[in-house]
C-alpha cells in the first residue's frame, strides 16, 4: 500500500530494515538498493546497503580478514615495510603490545629499518576467529601464533607460543591494521625482554 500511495524510496528503506531485523541481509540488501536507485548521488539510503552487503557476505569478509592478518604478519616477520604498507592507512596510528609485555608503542617504518636482534622461524598462526562491530566496520582477529626464534648475539632457540589479537577497520581502501596484541600462552614463551 505505501508503494502504491508514494513513488519514492521509504517503503524499501523500511523494507530493508524488516529484512535486517530477521537475519534475512540478501533479501534486505536487495531492497535497499531500490531504495538507493531513487537517489543515487549522496543517497541517504547507502549506509544501509553497505551495512547489509557487508552482513549478507559475512563469511568472505571474514576469510578476507584474514587473509590480511596471515599477510600481513609475513611482511612484518620479512621486514618488508613497503609490502606492509598494503595494510597501513595513513590517517591510522597502529599501536602494538609483544609478547614480553613491554609497553605499547606505535608500529613505524623505524621498526622494519631497525636490524632485528632474532632470527625466526616458520610462523604459523591457527585458532583464527574474527568478531565483527554491529556495523561491520571493525573486526577483531584472535589467533595462536607458534614458532621458534634464535637471538642472534647468543644463538640461543626458543619456542615461542602466543596468543594474539588484532583489530583492523573497514575504510575506503580496504581493512586497515589498527592494533595488535600478543602474549605468551599459559606454561609458554613469548619474546624476551630486550632493547
Amino acid at each position: 500500500m505505501s508503494k502504491k500511495l508514494h513513488d519514492g524510496p521509504n517503503a524499501f528503506d523500511s523494507m530493508g530494515e524488516h529484512y535486517a531485523s530477521i537475519g534475512a541481509y540478501e533479501k534486505a540488501l536487495e531492497a535497499q538498493l531500490i531504495a538507493v536507485d531513487y537517489g543515487v548521488f549522496a543517497s541517504p539510503y547507502a549506509n544501509n546497503a553497505q551495512l547489509y552487503k557487508a552482513k549478507s557476505t559475512k563469511e568472505e569478509v571474514r576469510a578476507t580478514v584474514i587473509e590480511h592478518q596471515k599477510a600481513m604478519q609475513a611482511t612484518i616477520l620479512k621486514g618488508d615495510y613497503v609490502a606492509y604498507q598494503k595494510f597501513e592507512h595513513p590517517e591510522i596510528t597502529v599501536t602494538s603490545g609483544d609478547s614480553n609485555l613491554k609497553p605499547f608503542y606505535m608500529l613505524t617504518k623505524m621498526q622494519f629499518l631497525e636490524d632485528a636482534p632474532l632470527i625466526w622461524g616458520a610462523f604459523d598462526l591457527s585458532d583464527m576467529n574474527v568478531y565483527f562491530s554491529p556495523d561491520m566496520k571493525t573486526a577483531v582477529v584472535t589467533f595462536n601464533a607458534d614458532s621458534s626464534f634464535t637471538i642472534k648475539e647468543t644463538k640461543k632457540k626458543t619456542i615461542y607460543a602466543t596468543r594474539g589479537s588484532a583489530t583492523w577497520v573497514a575504510t575506503a581502501d580496504g581493512w586497515k591494521i589498527l592494533h595488535s596484541n600478543f602474549s605468551p600462552r599459559k606454561g609458554k614463551k613469548g619474546l624476551p625482554k630486550m632493547n
